[in-house]
């Protein structure tokens, strides 16, 4: 196994993109933990809650809402 160094772990988690940023809202309206989801895709949990609160990938909502519909 690598041995991580500071710069490792003081690098920057995964960046969320907007397809991630739907399956996000589809995992949380299935009843998925809002820590469990930041630990999932490597993030800190404000990220989940920006993409909440719209501040990141405005529209992952609405798009998410779209597939919801389509699957029901």
């Amino acid at each position: 196994m690598k041995e991580r160094t500071a710069k490792d772990i003081m690098s920057p988690s995964h960046r969320i993109t907007f397809d991630e940023a739907v399956q996000i809202w589809l995992h949380l309206w299935n009843g998925a933990r809002k820590h469990r989801l930041a630990s999932y895709y490597d993030v800190n949990v404000w990220r989940i809650y920006d993409v909440i609160s719209g501040k990141l990938h405005p529209g992952s909502e609405s798009a998410a809402t779209k597939i919801r519909k389509n699957v029901a």
